[in-house]
Parts: C-alpha cells; structure tokens; sequence
C-alpha cells in the first residue's frame, strides 16, 4: 500500500538523519581535511623568498667594445642587459656573451643619476634609532655558517672602529627574510657576504677583486650611493667591481645593505682592510 505524502518525507529525514548517512559524510570530510594538511604543510614549510645564485660557468675574457680593450676575467654567468661598474670607476653593459669572452659597450646611466636623499648627511630616518642608543651604532654582517672565521674579523675590526656588529649565519642559501629580519634591528649598514668559490673577476693582470653585488630596485640608488662611498675609502689596489644583478636580493628594505663576494685568495689582512674602509664610509651617518 502507497504511502501518505507526509509519511513519505519523514522517512527521507530519518534516513538523512541516521549514522549510516552520517558517518560517511564525515568520513569524506575528514579524508579531504588530511589531504590537504598533506598538501599544506610542505608547502608551507618551504621559504618562498630563497635566491638562488648565479651559477659558475666556463672562464670567460670581458672585452670591451668598440676598442675590444680588455677588462680581465670571470667564470660568472652573465645575461645580456646586465651591468656593472668597474675597479676604475667605469660604468659597462654587457651587449654579449659567447666563445669565452663577454662584450661590454659604455654604460654611464649609473653615475649619471642625481643622489639619493636617504643617504644625504643631513636625513636621518626613524629607522634608525636603535643604532643611536649605542656608541657609533650597529652593522649587521650576514655570513655563511662555514666563514665564521672571517665574520669574526669583521666583528674585530667594526668593534674596534666603535660599532656594535650583529652576527647572524645561513646554512646553506640567501634570503630576502635575512635582510627583513636584519633591518628590524635599526643598524646603520646591513652587509651580507656570500659563500666563496661560487665565481670570481680577476682584472687584466689577474687579480682577484672583491665583488658588490646591487639588484636593480627602484631605490638602487640609495644602496648605490653607500657603496660608491665605501668603494672611495678603499685603497686603490683594493677597489671592487659593483655588479647590478637580475637577482632580488632584498636590498630595496634598506638603503645601506649590499652583498658581497670576497675572492677565496684573500687573507686576514686584505679582508681588515676591507672592514675598516667600510667603518670609515660609514661613520658620517653614526
């Protein structure tokens, strides 16, 4: 016999309402809950903000153009567009690269654009207020874990100068995080060194130099100005090559942080230097 209508609805609600409906339902949730932890967690655990390096390639000859003078050596891999500015002061952009050798034509966009008002004497950020607690202020030297010896150099060499230095190591890879982290201490300068061995520049006499390393943000101009001001306290022997790289470092969170290769050659001495001329660029802001 059919049914009522009435009886029929509360038949289905029973059904809806029993553990035999119920439990699979929350069964499947909880399936896809974990699934999604599953998924989740890797890829939370995963630092979204890591630079990667640029690689080492075969050693190549930087000939300039249209004299085809020569710059010297790297084993740098190099894109077309980038540029950088030479130990004599020299701005170039790289046109090529091929069958060894990197062709690089004038490049003066850089040291042609005004200053920029951060690092004027006379600007003083609130940024910065930390550092203003203390006798010179602070420096915060970012370093790989295995050149601990070296950071301990530049610890000596800043502290004896008056300034308090902030160490902090990497493992294994760079950040942007590294840079975050450094600058909610309020120091006047944030140097982060690479790992060495990664590749060189050697000039035409086959001298290695230390290399800074600026990403192009749209306030490079202030990181520029800062290294061009450490690069004047530099002996001439020692100046450096500034390189504005296709990588974001993270240096656009501050307007004094600059990364840094130092040759694998260098000694204690070379790398005091180094540090003092580094504390003499900066002590106008301290």
């Amino acid at each position: 016999m059919k049914q009522p209508w009435w009886n029929r609805k509360n038949t289905k609600q029973n059904n809806i309402n029993s553990p035999y409906f119920v439990l699979p339902l929350l069964g499947t949730i909880i399936f896809f809950l974990f699934i999604t932890v599953l998924i989740a967690v890797p890829l939370y655990s995963i630092a979204w903000d890591v630079i990667e390096e640029v690689p080492r390639q075969e050693r190549q000859k930087i000939i300039t153009w249209p004299d085809q003078g020569n710059l010297g050596w790297t084993n740098r891999h190099w894109e077309p567009g980038e540029s950088f500015i030479d130990p004599e002061g020299k701005a170039w952009k790289i046109s090529s690269t091929s069958f060894g050798e990197v062709s690089v034509w004038p490049y003066e966009t850089f040291l042609s654009l005004p200053p920029d008002s951060v690092c004027n004497q006379d600007f003083t950020s609130l940024a910065f207020h930390v550092s203003f607690q203390e006798s010179q202020g602070s420096i915060v030297l970012i370093y790989p874990q295995k050149a601990l010896e070296e950071a301990r150099i530049w610890e000596r060499v800043l502290t004896k100068q008056g300034f308090k230095v902030h160490l902090k190591d990497y493992s294994t890879q760079i950040s942007r995080g590294q840079i975050k982290e450094a600058y909610e201490k309020g120091p006047l300068a944030i140097i982060r060194l690479h790992e060495k061995g990664q590749w060189n520049w050697e000039d035409a006499e086959g001298t290695e130099k230390v290399a800074f390393l600026l990403d192009r943000h749209p306030r490079v101009q202030s990181n520029l100005s800062f290294v061009l001001r450490w690069q004047e306290e530099l002996p001439k022997k020692s100046k450096a090559v500034i390189i504005f790289c296709r990588q974001s470092y993270g240096q656009h969170l501050f307007p004094r942080t600059v990364d840094i290769v130092v040759p694998q050659s260098f000694k204690q001495e070379e790398i005091e230097t180094l540090s003092a001329s580094l504390a003499r660029a900066i002590k106008p802001f301290s």
